[in-house]
C-alpha cells in the first residue's frame, strides 16, 4: 500500500470517526445518508467488506479441509499397520485387550462388557482397531503439541 493509499484510509477512517461521534440520536439510514452526502461509497464499502469475509472464510474452510487431508493421509499407515498387527489375534486375546483399555483409558467406558461378550468377532476386531488407532492418533497429537 503506498502512501497516497495511506492517506486516504486515514482520511475515511477519520471522517467515519467524527460520523459516529455525532451520530448517538441518529438512525442507521440517517448516518448512511450523511455519509452518503460526505462522499462515502457505503454500497460499495459494504460489498468489499462482504467480499473480504467471503474471502477470509473461504479461506479459512480451505485449510481446514487440507489439514484434515494432511492428517487422514498420516492416519492411514496407522490404521493399517493396527489391522495388521491384530489380524492373528484369537476373540479372547481381542476382548482382554478391549476391558484393559476400557479400563485404563475412562473416556472409553461406554462400551459395556456385557455387549462384548455378544458383538460378532468381526465387530469386536473392528472395535479394538478403532481403540488402538484413536490412541496412537492420542499420543501423535500429543508429541505434535510439545
Amino acid at each position: 500500500m503506498n502512501l497516497d493509499e495511506k492517506l486516504k484510509y486515514i482520511k475515511l477512517l477519520d471522517t467515519l470517526t467524527d460520523a459516529m461521534g455525532d451520530s448517538e440520536e441518529q438512525t442507521p439510514d440517517e448516518i448512511r445518508k450523511e455519509l452518503c452526502e460526505l462522499g462515502f461509497d457505503i454500497d460499495g464499502a459494504e460489498a468489499r467488506l462482504m467480499k473480504f469475509q467471503q474471502e477470509v472464510s473461504m479461506s479459512t474452510k480451505r485449510q481446514a479441509l487440507e489439514d484434515a487431508r494432511i492428517k487422514r493421509e498420516k492416519l492411514r499407515p496407522i490404521g493399517r499397520e493396527v489391522a495388521e498387527r491384530l489380524r492373528d489375534w484369537s476373540r479372547e486375546q481381542i476382548l482382554d485387550r478391549i476391558k484393559e483399555l476400557l479400563g485404563t483409558y475412562p473416556a472409553m467406558t461406554s462400551v459395556s462388557y456385557r455387549d462384548l461378550e455378544e458383538k460378532k468377532d468381526e465387530d469386536i476386531r473392528t472395535m479394538l482397531e478403532d481403540l488402538e488407532t484413536a490412541l496412537l492418533i492420542t499420543e501423535d497429537d500429543k508429541d505434535d503439541r510439545e
